[in-house]
C-alpha cells in the first residue's frame, strides 16, 4: 500500500511509500525521494469509526525545493479485481438550487477498467474543484462500494478551496486494483505550488476515511465525526428570515413590522433581517462597509426595529457577506492590501474580496459586528456569494496556496468573534450551499441547506444533504405563502384571488414546514397574509418541533429508499433514528397513489404515530413486519410520523 503522492521539482508524479522505505531501482535509491522527508499524521477516532489523515514533507536539501503535489492520503489497494466484481462509485455533485444529487457509477461508466498488466497505469480520472466555491460543483467525498464484499472506502476531503480525487488503476500480480488520491495541493489541477526553504515542511489538509460495511454506515461514520468535532449549535431556534420567497432584500418598516408580529404570533423565536439593511449607494457607505440604513426603518432607524424584534420576544438576527465587498465602499481603501488581487489585479468586478491577512480589515469587520452584538443583534447569516477562482496573490507563491491562507485567516476570524461572543450564533451560508465543506462548517453553528425556490425539490435536496452535515447543522428553508421572485419588486400582485384559493387546503404550508423537522426549521415567506386555517398549520408545525427538537441533536439520517430526482415526479422520504425513536417524513409529488418501504427491523410491527399535520383524512399508512405502505389519493402531500421503543 503506498501512502501518498508527491511532485518536488517537476519530477514526475512519485507514488512514494518512503514512510516505510526508499524504493529502491536498479539497487540504487532514487534520487527524485531523497529530497525530501515525510510524516504521515494520522489518527484514529474509535468513536465514529474514521481515521484523519495528513502528510508532511520536508525539504531535507540544501536548496529551495518546489513542491507541487502533496496527498493526503494515496491508496493503490482498493476494490481488487474491481473489474470483474460489482463495484459501485458514489458521487455527490452539487449545483445552485440543486445540490446534493447523488450518483451511483460503476468504474466502467466513470472511465475506470484495466489497460495494461503493469505496475502502473496512465489511466486516471479527476473529480475535483477549483475556487473558493468548494462545493459549488461536488462534495468532496467518494466512497467506492464493493457489493460482493460488503465492503465500503470513504474518503473526505476537508479543504474550503481547491481539491481533488484522482482514480485510476494498478495492476500487481495479475490483480487490478482501483487507486485513490486524495490531494487540496496540486499544480496539475489547480495550480498549488511552494517553495519549501531549506529544512522547511509543509502539511496537507487533512482527509477522513474509513471502511465500513455499507453506504449508509460509510456516512453515519462521518457524520458521528463531524458531530464531536468543530463548533457545535447550543440550541435549534425556531428561524424566520425574511429573504427567501419572502422580501428579497428590499426590507422596510412598513413591510418588516407585519413579518415581525406574524413571525412572532406563531412562535418563531429569532427574526433575521437579511439583505437590503444597510447603506449600499452612497458617499458615506456601501456593501462591505455594513452602515445600517436608518432612513429606510422610520423613525427610531435600525436599532428601533431591532428593539421591534426584541419586544416580540424573538431574538434579532443580520445578514453579512464578510468576504466580499463593493469596490466602491471604504474598506476596499482601508489599506493598500485590503482586497485580494491576482497578478496584481482585483479578483472580480464590482464585488471584490476581502483580505484577511489585513489587519485594519479585520480590525474595521470586528467593530462592525461588534457593533451589531451591542445593538441586540445574536445572530449572524454569513453568505458568500462569489467565487474567487483559482486563488489569489499573497505571500506565497502560487495562487492556490495564498487562498487556503486567505481562508485559515477567515476562520480565524470567525473563531474569535465566536470566542468573544460567545451567545452569538453564525451561520455559513455560501450562495445556499455553494461552500457547506467540512473545513468551513466546522467553525459555524449551522449552514444553509439550499437556495432552492421550488418547494417540492427540497426534500430530494434535503435527502442528498443528510449525507453530507449532522441535521442540528441543517437550516432548511420552510415558505408556506410565497411571493416568488419575478414578484419582488411588487409583491401585492402576487397574492390575488386565485393564489388565496389554491392555497386555502394547506397542502403548500403543510409540505413546507414537514420538511424542516429534519433540521432547523427556517421559516419564511409572507405569512402575514395566511389565513387562520395556514395560520393554525403553521402554528402547529412549531409547537410539535419545539416539543422534540431535542431529539435532533442526538439523531442520525437513516436512508429509505433512493434519494428522488430533483425536478421529478414521485415520493420522498426523509428519515432520523436514536436508539429508541425512528422519525419519517413522506412526501408526495405525483407519481403512484401508493408506497412501499422498508423501516429499520428493530422497529418493526410497532405503533406509527402522525405527529404532523393530523388533519388529512385522504391517507392511510400501515406497518406490517418492517415494510410501510402509505397510500394517498392527493398527488401532492406531506406527513411526518415517528414511532417510539
Amino acid at each position: 500500500m503506498k501512502d501518498f503522492k508527491v511532485i518536488v521539482d517537476n519530477s514526475a508524479n512519485v507514488a512514494a511509500s518512503i514512510i516505510k522505505n526508499i524504493p529502491e531501482r536498479d539497487g540504487e535509491k532514487r534520487p527524485d525521494l531523497l529530497k525530501f522527508r515525510a510524516e504521515k499524521n494520522e489518527t484514529f477516532d474509535a468513536d465514529s469509526n474514521v481515521y484523519v489523515r495528513s502528510t508532511k514533507v520536508f525539504n531535507i536539501t540544501d536548496k529551495p525545493l518546489r513542491l507541487s503535489h502533496l496527498s493526503s492520503i494515496y491508496l493503490d489497494n482498493v476494490a481488487p479485481d474491481f473489474h470483474n466484481r460489482e463495484v459501485l462509485i458514489h458521487v455527490c455533485n452539487f449545483a445552485w438550487q440543486g445540490e446534493a444529487q447523488w450518483v451511483t457509477l460503476t468504474p466502467y461508466e466513470l472511465g475506470l477498467y484495466p489497460v495494461a498488466k503493469h505496475f502502473f497505469s496512465h489511466i486516471d480520472k479527476t473529480i475535483s474543484n477549483i475556487g473558493s466555491w468548494s462545493t459549488h460543483k461536488y462534495y468532496p467525498i467518494i466512497l467506492i462500494e464493493d457489493k460482493a464484499d460488503k465492503k465500503v472506502w470513504f474518503f473526505e476531503i476537508e479543504s474550503s478551496s481547491n481539491w481533488s480525487f484522482e482514480l485510476g488503476t494498478f495492476t500487481e500480480d495479475e490483480t487490478c486494483y482501483l487507486t485513490v488520491d486524495c490531494c487540496a495541493c496540486s499544480e496539475n489541477n489547480n495550480g498549488f505550488f511552494k517553495t519549501l526553504e531549506v529544512g522547511e515542511g509543509y502539511e496537507s489538509p487533512s482527509v477522513l476515511y474509513g471502511i465500513s460495511d455499507s453506504f449508509e454506515n460509510a456516512i453515519v461514520s462521518l457524520l458521528k465525526y463531524k458531530r464531536s468535532h468543530g463548533v457545535k449549535p447550543q440550541e435549534l431556534p425556531v428561524c424566520f428570515n425574511d429573504y427567501m420567497n419572502c422580501l428579497w432584500a428590499m426590507p422596510s418598516r412598513e413591510k418588516l413590522v407585519p413579518l415581525i408580529d406574524a413571525a412572532a404570533n406563531v412562535g418563531a423565536e429569532l427574526f433575521c433581517i437579511d439583505d437590503g439593511w444597510f447603506i449600499r449607494d452612497g458617499e458615506t457607505a456601501d456593501f462591505g462597509d455594513w452602515i445600517e440604513n436608518d432612513a429606510i426603518f422610520g423613525e427610531g432607524g435600525f436599532k428601533s426595529i431591532i428593539d421591534y424584534i426584541k419586544s416580540k420576544g424573538m431574538t434579532p438576527g443580520i445578514w453579512l457577506e464578510l468576504e466580499t465587498a463593493f469596490c466602491y465602499a471604504k474598506i476596499c481603501n482601508i489599506a493598500p492590501n485590503a482586497i485580494l488581487t491576482r497578478a496584481g489585479l482585483p479578483i472580480g468586478e464590482e464585488r471584490q474580496f476581502l483580505n484577511f491577512s489585513c489587519k485594519e480589515v479585520t480590525d474595521y469587520l470586528y467593530a462592525r459586528v461588534k457593533h451589531l452584538y451591542d445593538l441586540g443583534i445574536r445572530y449572524i447569516k454569513n453568505d458568500y456569494n462569489h467565487s474567487t477562482g483559482i486563488g489569489c496573490d499573497g505571500d506565497e507563491a502560487s495562487f492556490a496556496l495564498a487562498l487556503m491562507e486567505n481562508n485559515k485567516k477567515f476562520f480565524e476570524f470567525i473563531d474569535r468573534l465566536i470566542s468573544d461572543m460567545p451567545d452569538l450564533t453564525i451561520e455559513n451560508c455560501g450562495s445556499g450551499a455553494m461552500r457547506c465543506d467540512n473545513a468551513t462548517l466546522k467553525h459555524f453553528h449551522l449552514q444553509s441547506t439550499s437556495d432552492q425556490e421550488i418547494f417540492t425539490n427540497n426534500p430530494s435536496i434535503l435527502r442528498g444533504v443528510q449525507c453530507c452535515m449532522p441535521p442540528e447543522k441543517m437550516g432548511i428553508w420552510s415558505y408556506p405563502f410565497p411571493a416568488v421572485y419575478k414578484y419582488r419588486l411588487d409583491i401585492p400582485s402576487a397574492y390575488t384571488e386565485d393564489y388565496m384559493k389554491e392555497m386555502a387546503d394547506g397542502t403548500q404550508t403543510i409540505f413546507n414546514m414537514a420538511c424542516s423537522f429534519f433540521g432547523i426549521m427556517t421559516l419564511s415567506g409572507h405569512i402575514e397574509k395566511c389565513d387562520e386555517y395556514n395560520l393554525s398549520l403553521i402554528k402547529k408545525a412549531i409547537e410539535v418541533y419545539k416539543s422534540s427538537r431535542g431529539f435532533i441533536l442526538e439523531s442520525l439520517p437513516v436512508f429509505i429508499g433512493k434519494q428522488q430526482k430533483i425536478y421529478t415526479k414521485g415520493y420522498s422520504v426523509l428519515a432520523l433514528r436514536t436508539a429508541n425513536k425512528l422519525r419519517f417524513g413522506i412526501f408526495r409529488n405525483g407519481g403512484e397513489d401508493t408506497i412501499e418501504f422498508e423501516i429499520p427491523k428493530d422497529f418493526a410491527n410497532s405503533t406509527i404515530t402522525e405527529i404532523y399535520p393530523c388533519v388529512d383524512n385522504s391517507k392511510t399508512i400501515s406497518l406490517k413486519d418492517n415494510v410501510v405502505t402509505f397510500n394517498c389519493s392527493k398527488k401532492l402531500t406531506a406527513a411526518v410520523f415517528e414511532i417510539e421503543l
